[in-house]
């Protein structure tokens, strides 16, 4: 082959993989104003009735073993079929069945269709659901900083639910999105191996129902508005845990918690696993409120009591502890001015939290403590509610199991609603 020929053959190749390897899927997460729960839009490819508003809002959950949406066995899908009992992903999703929801395997015109335990995390209803494959599209970008294009992922395991599971989600919701440490996760399923990506994602949960955060699947870079830099370039990192070899929650190693720079007077070990495997610190994106055990609750309450004495006190507004008058209180750009509160990390990293976090405005003029008492008995020693995430860049590294953290983005003058959702090249691909 002539020398020229061959050189552009190879340019092109390498542009092609370049291309491909640097198509990183992301998503939009709307916060719902009056659950507080979040929910990010999934495309489907329907073309029998498909156009913008065709989409699945799902609710995110970094703990479920697996998604699912609401779905009845005599609609006609041709994007959805059901998953084989023989599979690999079968026994993937029948690893997580409930004891208290039956989950047979049945037989539907000659075929062991796969069923499994589908749970909401609002209710703790659980119920038998089949477990499918279903096509889904999503965003993608190249350099972290708008929209590229989309990209359609075929196979994807989701199960289908009742629609009795939505009674407690908002009304245009469908179903629920896992991102958690299972192989069935969407964490695992938007990064795969053809797309040489690494097995992350970075979520960004906005304060506001508008506009909306962002959660990125693969590594960076990641951009901002009004940040000029990765995002990447101002986290810090600590350790992700996981409680056993089949748990799919995240934690992370808790040393101490510090109000003002004064640690809370507590037992040694306070946050670690007990033999049964209860304890430890756990991120939720389900629970509001970041909940403490009682006895890690009362020491902190007394030590922020301490902290703000002068702040005038006010009947307290369930579910909170401890409530205050902040009509004189000027905000300042990271919320009410109010004590530092830094989560100690076991490898000497910190993680602060200020009065955006900390406070929860519930009606005008009153301010409350946003962390809730977990009773004596929690199975958790905290868990860290999304009201605490809200503006916090945090990007979850399955393969290196760490977590990367920024604290309040609010400090560098941005938030996490704050990407550039416009897209330069929109496509569509239908296959």
């Amino acid at each position: 082959m002539h020398p020229l020929p061959l050189l552009f053959f190879l340019i092109l190749t390498s542009f092609c993989i370049i291309q491909v390897s640097s198509q990183r899927p992301l998503a939009s997460i709307h916060k719902d104003p009056q659950t507080s729960l979040y929910t990010i839009t999934l495309f489907t490819t329907n073309p029998y009735r498909y156009n913008l508003e065709n989409n699945n809002y799902l609710i995110v959950d970094i703990n479920a073993p697996f998604s699912w949406d609401v779905c009845s066995d005599d609609d006609f899908d041709p994007f959805r079929r059901p998953i084989d009992c023989t599979s690999q992903d079968c026994s993937r999703g029948r690893t997580y069945l409930s004891p208290l929801c039956q989950s047979n395997n049945t037989l539907v015109d000659g075929q062991c269709i796969c069923n499994v335990t589908a749970t909401n995390p609002v209710t703790n209803m659980c119920a038998s659901s089949r477990l499918t494959y279903k096509v889904l599209i999503t965003p993608w970008t190249a350099n972290g900083d708008h929209i590229s294009g989309h990209i359609r992922f075929d196979d994807v395991c989701i199960s289908c639910a009742p629609s009795s599971f939505l009674g407690s989600f908002p009304n245009y919701v469908r179903g629920l999105a896992s991102l958690s440490w299972s192989p069935l996760s969407l964490t695992t399923q938007l990064t795969p191996s053809n797309l040489e990506l690494a097995r992350m994602f970075a979520i960004c949960l906005p304060g506001k129902s508008w506009p909306n955060g962002v959660v990125f699947f693969g590594d960076g870079p990641y951009y901002l508005m009004h940040f000029p830099a990765d995002i990447r370039s101002i986290l810090s990192y600590t350790p992700l845990i996981r409680r056993d070899n089949m748990s799919v929650e995240y934690y992370i190693g808790l040393e101490k918690i510090l109000v003002q720079g004064d640690p809370l007077k507590l037992k040694d070990g306070t946050f670690d696993f007990d033999g049964s495997g209860n304890g430890g610190v756990m991120f939720s994106t389900v629970v509001p409120y970041t909940i403490l055990r009682s006895d890690i609750y009362y020491a902190f309450l007394k030590k922020i009591s301490k902290a703000i004495h002068g702040y005038p006190i006010v009947d307290k507004i369930h579910p909170f502890g401890l409530c205050f008058n902040a009509t004189k209180l000027r905000p300042t750009r990271v919320g009410l001015p109010f004590p530092r509160i830094d989560l100690a990390l076991r490898n000497g990293t910190s993680w602060p939290m200020f009065g955006a976090n900390s406070l929860k405005k519930v009606r005008n003029g009153v301010a409350c403590l946003a962390f809730v008492d977990g009773g004596m008995t929690a199975k958790q020693a905290v868990v860290i509610g999304s009201h605490q995430m809200e503006n916090n860049f945090l990007q979850f590294d399955l393969d290196a199991s760490r977590l990367g953290f920024t604290s309040s983005l609010l400090t560098h003058g941005t938030n996490c609603g704050k990407f550039n959702f416009t897209s330069d090249a929109p496509s569509w691909p239908w296959g």
